[in-house]
Formats: C-alpha cells, sequence, structure tokens
C-alpha cells in the first residue's frame, strides 16, 4: 500500500518530483511579476498544495478572460484535516461573494490529488447544499485532476504520518463515502471532468473508476467525461496546465465557452 499511495514510484521519470518542482516554480514566478487586468467574469478556482509555486495554469486561462483563484491552505499537522475544509469552504463563499458582486457567469471547481477529494467536500458541505438553487446554480463544473476518494486508504501509510486520521475520520471525509456519494446525487454540478494520467498510481486510477461509476448513475448530471491521458504521470497531468493546447486545458477553455 505504501507504493501505491506514493504516485512518484509510479512515474517513467528518475526525478519526478523534482521536475516538477522546478516546472511549475519557474512558470509560477514569472506569473507573480506580471500584473493582470480582469477582462471578464468567469472563475475557475483551484485547490492546490503549495500557493508560491501553484500559479502555472494561470496564463491560458487568464488570456481568455478568465478569472483563475488558486486556493491555498494550512497543512497538517499544524490543523486537522476538518479544518483543513473549513478553510476551503471559506475560500469557496468568498469565492461565490466576489462572483455575485461582480455579476460572473459561471464557477468551476478544480482540485488534484488532495483537492479533488476537497472539492467534493465542498459539494456535500452543509454550506453548500444549504445554498439557494440560485447561488449554487453559479456552480456550474467540476475538474478532477487525479484524486484520491476513498480516504481510508491513506489510513496505516506513511501519508497518515502528519493527517493523524483515525478510519472514522478518513471514512467520512472520503467522496466514496455512502453518505457523502447521496448528498452529492442532491447538489451534483452539471458538468464533471474525473481524469488521471496512464502512468498515475493504479490506487489513483481504480479510485477515479469508481468514483465515475457513482456520478454516472446521479440524474442531475449533463455531461460527465472521463479520461486517462496517454503518457502522463500524476505530476506533469498538472505542470501542462500552463500549456495553452495541453488537452486538459483545452477542456476547461471549451467547457467555459459552452457555458456562456
Amino acid at each position: 500500500m505504501e507504493k501505491l499511495v506514493s504516485p512518484s514510484q509510479w512515474s517513467k521519470r528518475s526525478n519526478v518530483v523534482k521536475e516538477h518542482v522546478e516546472s511549475v516554480t519557474k512558470e509560477s514566478d514569472r506569473i507573480r511579476k506580471k500584473r493582470f487586468k480582469i477582462k471578464r467574469q468567469d472563475f475557475t478556482a483551484i485547490n492546490q498544495r503549495q500557493r508560491d509555486i501553484s500559479l502555472y495554469p494561470v496564463q491560458p486561462l487568464y488570456d481568455e478572460g478568465i478569472v483563475c483563484v488558486i486556493v491555498d491552505y494550512t497543512r497538517a499537522p499544524k490543523v486537522s484535516m476538518d479544518e483543513i475544509i473549513d478553510e476551503i469552504i471559506d475560500a469557496a463563499k468568498l469565492i461565490l461573494d466576489i462572483a455575485i458582486e461582480n455579476g460572473s457567469k459561471s464557477i468551476i471547481l478544480s482540485g488534484h490529488s488532495a483537492g479533488s477529494q476537497l472539492c467534493s467536500m465542498i459539494l456535500t458541505s452543509e454550506w453548500y447544499m444549504n445554498l439557494s438553487a440560485e447561488k449554487r446554480s453559479l456552480f456550474k463544473a467540476v475538474f478532477h485532476l487525479s484524486g484520491i476518494y476513498s480516504l481510508d486508504k491513506l489510513v496505516g501509510t506513511y501519508v497518515n504520518d502528519s493527517l493523524h486520521m483515525d478510519l472514522e475520520m478518513a471514512q467520512r471525509l472520503s467522496p466514496l463515502n455512502a453518505k457523502n456519494l447521496k448528498r452529492l446525487e442532491k447538489v451534483v454540478l452539471p458538468y464533471a471532468y474525473v481524469i488521471v494520467g496512464e502512468r498515475d498510481s493504479p490506487l489513483f486510477i481504480e479510485q477515479a473508476q469508481e468514483f465515475v461509476a457513482n456520478l454516472v448513475k446521479m440524474p442531475n448530471i449533463k455531461e460527465l467525461h472521463y479520461k486517462v491521458i496517454p503518457k502522463m504521470d500524476h505530476f506533469n497531468l498538472v505542470e501542462d496546465l500552463q500549456q495553452k493546447n495541453y488537452e486538459i486545458t483545452k477542456n476547461i477553455l471549451y467547457l467555459i465557452n459552452k457555458l456562456e
């Protein structure tokens, strides 16, 4: 199980983590030095693990007039998993307020790895479920990128050394938990993409397939897309979001323009 929860172990690149950090840091530094003027008010909110090196998806979205919000959060073990989710929900509240204030037409959520799980926790939260139908209608889509959907698999591995989850917490916070799936069915977004890399851990691919198998049963989904991106691992699956012609970037841009 230790190897299955370690995506770097499945990449063809021997220095995958180092190469990933170098790539996203270089682009994030370049973006940080620029000043952006907002052209239109479509929002893409991306949950990332490190804000300072997570600006790399911004340029292609900005070039199409899209506001890209990179959401940071406090890391465990400084805070618990429940507190992390509270932070993410607070961020979603702020994004919604800004979107309403500026007359935005749509909000799209996206999360990579742990960020994918956090996107699901937003949608199954009491806050989101208690929003008015009008406010919820602004949330149009979610992109799950190489997500983890059954956190109980992490209990007993090195990943949990900082998370400190017991089995009850891990199951309660899992998107594939039966209660969470039932809640999601009531408020599921019209468009959902579940994407993994061909060279990702088999565990991540298997959980993505299981998540899709449950989403496809939800009647309110207009479009559900499951994709395995050829030759991509857990890391370049997202680092290539800095490229306008990258398949996932094109999917995001196509969907936003479709929602106009």
